[in-house]
């Protein structure tokens, strides 16, 4: 019901395709990951984010997790409508649009 998201240091500056994966699925998100790319994506998501180093924090939001599994439905929802913009179409599309213009630009 839950997906468990553990990022290294790494998840500082890059943004793993686990993430995308898990958003995919439409399942809660529960990151173990520092400040970064990743945090920022998880919580756009709905998703649950904590310092992988304060154990506190990781039980405090598990209680949350175990407390608001009712409302599992909701937050699909959100998360399946930030993904469909990561898909591989949706994507596709930005870059030529991107590229579009960069040619533009340099032909004039």
């Amino acid at each position: 019901h839950v997906a468990l998201l553990v990022g290294s240091d790494m998840a500082k500056q890059s943004m793993t395709t686990k993430v995308y994966e898990y958003a995919g699925m439409g399942k809660l998100i529960f990151a173990l990951v520092p400040d970064g790319p990743v945090k920022d994506f998880v919580e756009k998501c709905s998703g649950v984010v904590t310092d992988p180093k304060d154990k506190t924090q990781i039980k405090a939001a598990l209680r949350i997790i175990v407390a608001n599994c009712h409302n599992r439905s909701k937050t699909n929802l959100n998360i399946s409508s930030i993904a469909s913009h990561y898909e591989r179409q949706a994507l596709t599309f930005q870059m030529s649009e991107l590229l579009n213009k960069a040619t533009v630009k340099i032909n004039n």
